[in-house]
């Protein structure tokens, strides 16, 4: 058994820890097993007495990571498991989930694609499990941004611009019936553009989000 002050900074904890003083086979430069006083589990490999490598983190709430460090921190591959159930399997830099990667909640919505500085940065697909909604696009700062397609699970469909997780700029929304609106969206409203009726091939023009008066 020895005695040895490590540090290590972990996206699961939150904070920067210091080691409890209990550690099995080597800590310093090898594999070994490093319980904190509150119960918390390392287990893997060291390198200058921080974790490096491959490894394991487990917290006494149930949360778990499993993969790779780098001077201490989560740093590569890896895999958190929740204790509520959510997981996410992908890529980390700097204890930050940054790269690809695929996170499923506990209440089994599902986003795929890139991550940056812990939110959904890029190209990527999110999946609501409850409405069976769909979103395929892109993403800045965990919201819907750029360009994207919703596909929604009662039919209907909005294909365009997004802004601030809402539908803004040019777009084409196709309602579960079949009629459609294409032209421009402010803040989720059609603003402007022609709003066609699928079942007698009528069309409106729309001005500011009313029907445009002819003259």
């Amino acid at each position: 058994m020895k005695k040895l002050t490590i540090l290590i900074a972990s996206a699961l904890l939150g904070t920067t820890m210091t080691f409890a003083q209990v550690c099995n086979g080597d800590c310093r430069n090898g594999e070994g097993t490093y319980t904190w006083a509150n119960g918390d589990k390392y287990e893997g490999n060291f390198m200058n007495g921080m974790p490096e490598g491959q490894g394991t983190l487990t917290k006494v709430n149930g949360d778990k990571y499993e993969g790779n460090f780098a001077a201490g921190k989560l740093d590569g591959k890896g895999t958190i498991t929740f204790a509520n159930g959510t997981k996410f399997d992908g890529e980390f830099k700097a204890n930050e989930k940054t790269g690809n990667g695929t996170i499923v909640f506990a209440n089994g919505d599902k986003y795929e694609g890139t991550f940056n500085a812990d939110k959904f940065n890029g190209e990527g697909a999110y999946a609501w499990a409850a409405s069976n909604d769909k979103y395929e696009g892109n993403f800045e700062n965990g919201l819907r941004q750029g360009k994207g397609k919703m596909t929604y699970g009662n039919g209907a469909s909005y294909d365009g611009e997004w802004n601030a997780d809402k539908k803004s700029g040019k777009g084409i929304y196709t309602t579960n019936n079949g009629n459609v609106q294409d032209g421009t969206f402010e803040n989720d409203l059609f603003k402007n553009g022609t709003f066609t009726y699928k079942s007698c091939g009528a069309k409106i023009e729309y001005e500011n989000g009313v029907p445009a008066v002819k003259k």
